[in-house]
């Protein structure tokens, strides 16, 4: 068991948790992914619903995203950016399929099918920080 997870065993101990639940929690990748999922798909709500204190909760502060293969060609908006341009333009109905996520201890990976504007592939860089997930980077390719 890492420092980490033992740290957080003794907490839940002390707190009335079992320590192998606390455990499962940090080192289950299925229940990793799964939270991603719910995460990705809660991304989708808060977008279509201008959710901004969700975005502020999911969005890390160094949130970068990379768009390519579309009419502009290549694009990075960062975090600040990103909000502005979002709550600006008119609502167009955003929607995603998630494909597939892989969990590699506190970071994940989530690849997607939107269509947004486009269609698109995107892939999402989540990294798990105290406890919750953030995104940090999203790469958006325009789908053929």
């Amino acid at each position: 068991m890492s420092k980490r997870a033992a740290a957080l065993a003794i907490s839940a101990l002390l707190s009335g948790c079992t320590s192998s639940s606390v455990a499962r929690q940090l080192d289950d990748p299925r229940a990793a992914a799964a939270e991603v999922k719910r995460l990705e798909e809660g991304w989708t709500t808060a977008f279509n619903n201008r959710d901004i204190r969700f975005m502020d909760e999911v969005m890390a502060p160094e949130y970068v995203l990379f768009s390519a293969g579309g009419p502009q060609g290549v694009n990075i908006a960062r975090r600040a950016d990103w909000m502005r341009v979002w709550l600006g333009q008119d609502r167009l109905p955003y929607e995603a399929k998630i494909l597939d996520v892989v969990v590699v201890g506190d970071t994940a990976v989530a690849t997607l099918e939107a269509r947004w504007r486009r269609e698109s592939y995107l892939t999402d860089t989540w990294v798990r920080r105290q406890g919750r997930w953030q995104l940090i980077f999203r790469h958006s390719a325009a789908r053929r």
